[in-house]
């Protein structure tokens, strides 16, 4: 795994999170935990 690789999954993991959040839209977690829970979905997915 290259560092070029973490980037990706880092922002891919964020902007996952973001839609998931404005498509569900029931959890209400903020932004930031949302791009979070995108960031570890990502790592666990990768």
């Amino acid at each position: 795994m290259t560092v070029e690789q973490v980037v990706i999954w880092i922002v891919i993991g964020g902007i996952a999170g973001i839609l998931a959040d404005w498509l569900v839209g029931g959890l209400r977690s903020g932004l930031i935990g949302a791009i979070i829970v995108g960031i570890l979905g990502a790592f666990i997915g990768g």
